[in-house]
């Protein structure tokens, strides 16, 4: 079962505040979307919850827990640096913790894995502005679970204001149908693009679960079939922030913008807009440099959107 909510971080904020009570606590990836991340370090100990920061594998998680804990909450993909999380021993170890298991999936979304469908996860959260919805004219997000949970999280959100209205959910619905048409070809450009990137000399390095030289290569064939691997690229270049913007500048058919998940492609530049409020120590501890862009792949032609990546590394 699931619900529509107003947006993604609606839908996250909503579904932490149902499971506060006096001195919970919480086990939160550390990778997380950077603004529930915040939400986690800010709103949460407000409200009396006390939160724990781990990187999400099996082992660290099992350390966190705690006889109160009420929650863990994790990213499959971590943006911008597209970690793969360890979602099966995560979801083995709060199974057999007993405690519920959040897990935000809209990077991979269900065209790659279908969270609920893994022993253990109690809920998974989207932000439906992103690939969900497709067109970049909505914003929304969505909670699924058992029909007890989602009832209880309905009459909180209901109660909190965070539903959804009736013409962004129908404009999600509308999308829907073409998530695997869509994701199918943004995969496949995003997997060539990388493979291309690896191999320019100009690039310092390339985050892509595609790729066999990433960190969780064989966790992202595991937990994706094999076959697709998300159509985010992390870029790195040599040179920091400067180098990164006089790319961006000579992008021609690739905006600079803060979203991803549309048939647009789009490129960001995380340490000076997501990630803004860390310190640099920070950033560089989950990856973040100043050389670093994340690349979200849309449906544009490979020829296109190659020639444009080649068009702005000649820039530098």
């Amino acid at each position: 079962m699931a619900f529509s909510m107003s947006s993604g971080m609606s839908a996250m904020a909503t579904v932490l505040l149902s499971f506060v009570r006096p001195r919970t606590h919480f086990v939160v990836h550390r990778r997380i979307y950077n603004t529930t991340l915040t939400f986690a370090q800010t709103v949460l100990p407000c409200l009396g919850a006390d939160v724990t920061f781990v990187e999400a594998e099996s082992e660290a998680v099992a350390e966190a827990i705690r006889p109160d804990t009420a929650a863990v909450v994790i990213d499959v993909m971590a943006t911008p640096t597209t970690r793969i999380s360890d979602l099966d021993g995560v979801a083995d170890v709060c199974r057999a913790r007993g405690v519920a298991l959040v897990v935000d999936s809209t990077l991979a979304t269900p065209f790659l894995v279908r969270p609920l469908a893994v022993d253990g996860v109690t809920l998974t959260v989207h932000s439906t502005s992103k690939y969900l919805s497709g067109h970049a004219d909505v914003i929304g997000g969505c909670v699924a679970g058992s029909e007890a949970a989602i009832r209880s999280i309905k009459a909180l959100a209901r109660q909190i204001g965070t539903v959804q209205s009736p013409f962004d959910a129908w404009l999600t619905l509308r999308g829907l149908p073409t998530l695997p048409l869509r994701l199918a070809r943004q995969c496949t450009t995003a997997a060539r693009l990388a493979r291309e990137l690896e191999a320019d000399a100009r690039v310092l390095a390339v985050g892509f679960p595609g790729l066999a030289g990433h960190p969780q290569h064989e966790r992202a064939r595991r937990l994706f079939g094999g076959e697709h691997f998300g159509a985010i690229i992390a870029l790195e270049l040599p040179g920091g922030r400067a180098a990164a913007a006089r790319f961006c500048d000579a992008l021609r058919l690739v905006p600079v913008g803060s979203g991803f998940g549309s048939l647009l492609s789009e490129i960001r530049h995380p340490a000076s807009t997501s990630h803004r409020f860390m310190s640099e120590p920070e950033r560089l501890d989950l990856g973040i440099g100043q050389g670093l862009l994340r690349l979200s792949v849309g449906g544009e032609a490979f020829d296109d959107l190659a020639g444009d990546l080649a068009g702005a590394l000649d820039a530098l």
